[in-house]
């Protein structure tokens, strides 16, 4: 994830505003959802994109899509994956109900009061 954000704040990737370019590392490092145009480009519907990117965001199109060569390919390519990468971000705060895992073996001394 370094190397996005690495990418992003080369010369050649000025041209993307920097609120989009926070968007897309905050959606990749935090699995905040971005906007319905980031979202749309990140699921392949350019066509979607296009008609709602700003007109900044639009004229970046090619510096978007060279920056999603460096964002994970589990959090891009279609709607399914973009809706579960954000999805997964609710995962873990399910999970930890403060109960020991389910093969976990209780240790007062590690694992602290019950």
């Amino acid at each position: 994830m370094n190397e996005l954000r690495e990418r992003l704040a080369t010369p050649e990737y000025a041209v993307i505003p920097e609120h989009t370019r926070r968007t897309i590392i905050n959606y990749v490092e935090h699995r905040l959802p971005p906007g319905q145009a980031i979202q749309a480009l990140l699921a392949n519907d350019l066509w979607s994109f296009v008609g709602r990117a700003d007109a900044d965001t639009l004229a970046a199109v090619r510096q978007l899509v060279w920056a999603l060569g460096y964002c994970p390919s589990a959090c891009q390519g279609s709607k399914a994956k973009v809706d579960a990468w954000l999805e997964a971000r609710f995962a873990s705060v399910e999970a930890d109900d403060g109960e020991p895992e389910p093969n976990h073996e209780y240790h007062p001394g590690v694992d602290g009061p019950r």
